[in-house]
């Protein structure tokens, strides 16, 4: 890592400060994890212990900086294999927690959670536990990239490889809720790995930068800058032609079947135990598609219908094409009458049965 040639002026404040912070709160990570009976609450106590570590070291540090025969270089030196090591243990540990399901663990309470139910933690956890495939991918470039962050010669590699990871978990924490704990020793990691990259900005610069490679160079430079913006543009439109042409419509969300009439008779309260067009929900999703559900409670995929629905707002008319497994079964054709954003009367029909509909829009689907 370090450069045996490094000069005194190479070790500037802002080195000497990530030298230091790095390190410190590289073994107190260690001596977290080892511990591990330290409370949660202790993350504040811990932070104060770093901060006032580092701080000390880095006294100590200025203190001797005039000196010449003071060996800088190998206190640098040393600090950064801390930095390495510490950081390479903890990410493994990570990896290690993944294989030996104490991360990713199921909980059988949660799997019978409604999903609308869950926390940003709970989803993400039940997501990744879905797969221990996955793990076990995730946990391999963790452990490998903490392996060769122990060497010098293969630590730019490991970088490569931790930072794609450490990026996604630190994102993931901070948008998913994840506990405060967690998401401040993500943040640690990655910022100590950007710190090891920093110091090896050179062979980066080279890398990625100043490669040239053996092709002819193409002239037209101007034209060229106009195929790389219209590439862009490009993509962008290949989606956005898709809602272009679509009107929003003002009903998506979750509506709650207040009352079902067929065929000139009301639907008994219970008949969605064995009915499953006893519809009690109707769930209306962006882009045309949409669900008709019998049960009240939870959606219930093998015995609600799906559909998609194309909406004549000048006629106030909803055509549904109902899909089996595989291919198009039904159709309905609604008329939507006495609307408003919370309420709204149905009327149409389906196969040889007219029905009318009265729904209520359901709170968490107001907009």
């Amino acid at each position: 890592m370090t450069n045996p040639l490094i000069t005194k002026k190479q070790i500037n404040l802002g080195v000497k400060v990530c030298d230091c912070f790095f390190s410190c709160a590289g073994l107190l990570l260690m001596l977290y994890f080892l511990n591990g009976s330290i409370p949660p609450n202790a993350a504040l106590v811990l932070g104060i212990i770093v901060i006032a570590a580092a701080i000390i070291l880095l006294i100590a540090w200025n203190y001797h900086a005039d000196n010449e025969d003071f060996p800088y270089a190998v206190l640098h030196a040393w600090l950064v294999g801390v930095i390495r090591y510490s950081v390479a243990y903890t990410v493994a540990t990570y990896g290690f927690a993944k294989i030996l399901k104490t991360q990713f663990a199921v909980m059988y309470s949660r799997n019978d959670t409604p999903v609308g139910s869950l926390s940003g933690f709970e989803l993400t956890w039940n997501y990744f536990g879905y797969s221990y495939k996955l793990a076990i991918i995730l946990a391999v470039l963790q452990i490998g990239g903490a392996i060769l962050l122990l060497f010098r010669r293969t630590t730019l590699l490991g970088l490569f490889v931790l930072m794609p990871v450490m990026l996604n978990i630190v994102l993931i924490n901070a948008f998913y809720s994840i506990a405060v704990g967690a998401f401040l020793v993500s943040v640690i990691l990655t910022a100590a790995l950007t710190y090891l990259l920093v110091l090896n900005r050179e062979p980066i610069i080279r890398l990625f930068f100043n490669t040239a490679n053996n092709l002819p160079a193409l002239q037209f430079s101007f034209f060229k800058w106009v195929i790389r913006v219209v590439v862009i543009a490009l993509s962008f439109f290949t989606i956005y032609r898709y809602i272009m042409y679509e009107k929003p419509i003002d009903f998506v969300g979750k509506w709650k079947v207040e009352k079902l009439e067929r065929n000139g008779q009301f639907v008994n309260e219970n008949a969605w135990v064995t009915d499953s067009t006893a519809w009690k929900c109707i769930y209306i999703e962006e882009h045309g598609g949409i669900a008709l559900s019998p049960n009240p409670y939870v959606f219930e995929p093998a015995r609600a219908q799906r559909a998609m629905y194309k909406y004549d707002e000048k006629a106030h008319k909803l055509n549904l094409t109902i899909f089996g497994k595989s291919k198009a079964v039904d159709s309905m054709a609604v008329m939507i009458i006495k609307k408003d954003k919370q309420h709204m009367q149905w009327v149409g029909t389906k196969g040889n049965n007219q029905f009318k509909m009265y729904l209520v829009k359901t709170p968490a689907s107001t907009h």
